[in-house]
């Protein structure tokens, strides 16, 4: 059994992504995962992830301080925990083997690495580029957007299979790459969209409680200077609780990884109302695949997860074209191939709302069409993908 590796970074979007293909790969392989620092923060208010980590995996590593390994059963640690694990590790290798090269011999002792090729222009990452230059490696990005990155200087990869969400991805991928890069690309589609993991999702390692049906799924996004500023987030989340909560419809909000619980509970609390929050407002630590299926529609400030709630057949409103408060408009794929549905003013969005039972059946239809045309997958079996690259990617 080949032993296979994957490195979780830069945030449990990647994780995400790629545990449908992990949990194939355990028919016929030995997977492990290396958490990289910092992450595990994450995964308390991600239930799902961590259940579904804990037990697809064969083996559970955390990158800790000072560029310490150590195993765990439990991927939901606090930052104490890994400090101290880090300095038992420390001790426990400085005995044996040279700091430095803890990284070095751990890599050594995989076949296979699955990470984001994208990383590789990272500082953090540069570790672990020089380990994996010559290794046999497969990539699948972490983030589902198709456009190319533009980068100053091109990457340059060997001995690498990249795996693409899209067959317009996989052009994308060519512009991006170094011409003397040696790699294959094959398209997947969106792995976590299957309806076999989602049906494995929903059913097999975790019992969700959502409080109630027929709600707004309101996808949060953390205030950046840049796309949206603090003023222009609040005055959206006033125009939802003018158009939504106030027409007695109730939400659910789910936070962005970055955004803090207790300072967005203040914004949310202060617009929403405290007294109603848990009675028609809520904070659900639920996976976007959980939340979107009982939904009526969701409504977001520049997310991918517009393409998991269509997935549900469910429609995504996007909002962050609406111009109040600054900030600029984002020019992005999800936009340019109609896969969400844009307003530009409150005016657009009251019509969405009061209209919406009217025109959901043929907004879904459409979106889900254009879906289709982006993300459409060939038939692919990841283990069969492995042996038959096996000859190609040589080190």
């Amino acid at each position: 059994m080949n032993k296979i590796l994957f490195l979780c970074t830069p945030g449990l979007g990647a994780l995400d992504n790629i545990l449908p293909l992990a949990k194939d790969l355990t028919v016929k392989n030995k997977v492990d995962i290396l958490i990289m620092k910092g992450l595990y923060n994450q995964f308390k208010h991600n239930p799902e992830l961590k259940k579904l980590t804990e037990v697809t995996f064969r083996k559970k590593f955390i990158l800790g301080y000072f560029n310490t390994i150590f195993e765990t059963k439990n991927v939901d640690i606090n930052r104490f925990q890994v400090f101290v694990y880090s300095l038992i590790s420390l001790f426990l290798n400085l005995i044996s083997v040279v700091r430095r090269k803890q990284l070095k011999l751990f890599l050594e002792k995989y076949i296979f690495f699955f990470y984001d090729i994208y990383e590789n222009h990272k500082e953090y990452f540069s570790k672990f580029s020089k380990i994996l230059e010559n290794k046999k490696k497969f990539s699948l990005r972490h983030g589902l957007g198709i456009d190319h990155q533009n980068y100053k200087d091109k990457l340059m990869i060997r001995n690498t299979v990249l795996l693409s969400y899209s067959k317009l991805q996989s052009e994308f991928y060519k512009k991006d790459l170094n011409h003397n890069s040696e790699y294959k690309i094959i398209n997947i589609g969106i792995p976590k969209h299957r309806d076999d993991w989602k049906d494995h999702f929903s059913n097999s390692h975790f019992k969700n409680n959502l409080p109630l049906k027929d709600y707004v799924f309101l996808i949060s996004r953390h205030v950046d200077s840049k796309y949206l500023p603090f003023k222009k987030k609040e005055n959206i989340i006033k125009m939802i609780k003018r158009d939504i909560l106030d027409k007695n419809i109730k939400i659910i909000i789910k936070l962005h990884p970055k955004e803090s619980k207790r300072k967005n509970f203040i914004m949310y609390s202060n617009i929403f109302g405290k007294e109603s929050f848990n009675k028609n407002w809520f904070i659900s630590d639920l996976h976007p695949l959980t939340l979107s299926k009982n939904c009526l529609f969701s409504v977001s400030f520049f997310s991918s997860v517009c393409l998991d709630v269509i997935s549900n057949n469910k429609i995504n409103v996007e909002l962050l074209n609406i111009n109040t408060g600054g900030g600029e408009i984002p020019d992005f794929s999800f936009k340019k191939y109609n896969l969400t549905h844009f307003v530009n003013n409150e005016i657009e969005f009251k019509s969405f709302v009061e209209n919406f039972k009217i025109i959901n059946k043929e907004l879904v239809n459409q979106i889900k069409k254009n879906y289709y045309y982006v993300y459409s997958q060939d038939d692919y079996d990841i283990n069969l993908i492995i042996s038959h690259n096996l000859s190609w990617i040589s080190v």
